[in-house]
């Protein structure tokens, strides 16, 4: 059996793209034809405060949670820290369910005492420090020390800004590897802004020989911007390469028949925005405000020039739309 297992967040990550409206029976076939394709973990959509829709991937109320349908699948959510009081989350009543709990530098402690006591609660638990890269050696050993107290499912590496080459995803990998205990998965997660997510995690699975090692993915790579690894695309790879045996048909279907048209209103993938953040590491969402301001391409390399090093992992809308003011009277 391969220690190479897929993460399908396609109703999470991909939802940025249409804002989570995938509506009920979509949502349904997406979840129950990953299933049928024997993929490991299929992350469902997120859990936040927000008032819950039926034909959203959002979820507000563990009661609606225990009402989905039940896979061969571990199936689970990811929550930003400090979007859903720890409070509100009952103790787990299926062991196959997962949480993924994403949190920013500065919300480092506080995050991680959130996630022990979701462990306590029973949840297999992943945690994914955002701009995994932007922590110091120094202060990624003080955070794995934690973490192996804490004992999660998995440990994510997460390349936010879709920035990371292929030696530099190797070196984290490596690195974490030594430290984090042998029982605990890491999970790599990107995008793919450089063109570069799903060789970077081919290099991470050669390299990953005694732990379990999970991958991130959507169908078609849907996302915001640029996208993700390819869910069909990793599935055959392992298949030839990793002694696997998902099936690649339901996946293909789902695609076709429900991914498809969402790309043909919504498009994703490679452009100059997304690029020219990712190679001055610039958040995402930068990104995203250059082409919804309809800013001009001969305007994009000074444009993110512009943002200093300490905007530039955290989003800040009311800083970029005066560097976007100030580019525009100049021209």
């Amino acid at each position: 059996m391969s220690n190479i297992k897929i993460l399908d967040c396609t109703l999470r990550d991909g939802g940025y793209v249409n804002n989570w409206d995938f509506g009920l029976n979509n949502i349904q076939t997406i979840v129950e034809n990953l299933s049928m394709a024997k993929i490991d973990y299929i992350e469902y959509g997120y859990l936040n405060t927000i008032c819950s829709n039926k034909d959203k991937s959002f979820f507000s109320s563990f009661n609606l949670w225990d009402n989905i349908c039940k896979t061969q699948s571990l199936l689970g959510l990811m929550v930003n820290f400090g979007e859903y009081p720890i409070t509100n989350i009952p103790d787990c009543k299926n062991p196959k369910t997962f949480i993924r709990v994403a949190f920013k530098k500065e919300d480092l402690d506080g995050a991680l005492e959130y996630c022990e006591k979701l462990k306590q609660k029973g949840y297999e638990l992943f945690i994914n420090p955002m701009h995994t890269a932007s922590y110091s050696e120094s202060e990624l050993k003080k955070m794995i020390n934690i973490v192996n107290h804490i004992s999660p499912k998995a440990f994510s590496i997460v390349d936010t800004n879709g920035s990371m080459t292929e030696q530099e995803a190797l070196s984290l990998f490596n690195f974490i590897d030594k430290i984090l205990s042998s029982e605990i998965a890491i999970c790599f997660h990107s995008h793919n802004n450089l063109q570069l997510s799903f060789g970077n995690a081919q290099c991470l699975i050669k390299a990953c020989k005694n732990r379990e090692l999970i991958i991130d993915s959507t169908l078609f790579g849907i996302g915001r911007g640029a996208g993700n690894i390819h869910t069909e695309d990793l599935a055959n790879y392992l298949n030839e390469n990793n002694n696997t045996n998902y099936c690649i048909i339901p996946i293909l279907k789902t695609v076709n028949e429900i991914i498809y048209p969402i790309f043909n209103s919504n498009p994703w993938g490679h452009s100059i925005a997304y690029y020219l953040a990712a190679i001055n590491n610039c958040h995402p969402n930068y990104a995203r405000f250059f082409i919804q301001n309809n800013l001009p391409e001969n305007l994009a390399d000074q444009f993110f020039l512009s943002i200093p090093e300490d905007k530039k992992l955290k989003y800040d809308e009311k800083f970029i739309t005066q560097i976007k003011n100030s580019f525009l009277i100049a021209k």
